[in-house]
């Protein structure tokens, strides 16, 4: 007795049939190599790829032979290759000589002698509210 699972174009579906059947399993590996047999070929793939992909690590890749030549043509450092391959001049990358640098203070609060500015960057709180209060920049010069 066949049980029927349903109805293709091909005919009826069986319990045999089915492909998640646990018995068609067994039966499509005794078809095939051993278990054993098959993990020591996969073993052995996986080996042979894994020294594929450490001699690709090896080789060097397309252009670098030209390049060496052309380092050691005109005698460049690798500096000079960062330099170029950044787009920095030589002064150190800054673009001000003066960025970083201590500057005097121009402007001192006249109600507490420490706070002081030096006419950079945003105006100190001290300062924007006297100048609110009618007073003038010169007024805190120093």
């Amino acid at each position: 007795m066949k049980l029927v699972l349903g109805v293709s174009r091909a005919g009826l579906l069986t319990i045999a049939d089915n492909p998640l059947n646990p018995i068609n399993h067994q039966k499509r590996e005794s078809r095939h190599m051993p278990r054993r047999a098959s993990l020591k070929s996969i073993e052995a793939k996986i080996r042979e790829l894994q020294a594929k992909a450490e001699a690709l690590k090896v080789t060097e890749k397309p252009g670098i032979k030209q390049l060496k030549a052309v380092l050691k043509k005109y005698k460049l450092t690798a500096a000079d290759v960062g330099e170029a391959m950044d787009g920095r001049s030589r002064g150190g990358g800054r673009g001000s000589a003066l960025k970083g640098k201590k500057v005097k203070p121009k402007y001192r609060n006249p109600a507490n002698r420490a706070e002081t500015w030096t006419g950079r960057g945003l105006k100190p709180r001290w300062m924007v509210a006297a100048l609110k209060g009618g007073k003038k920049l010169e007024d805190f010069a120093i």
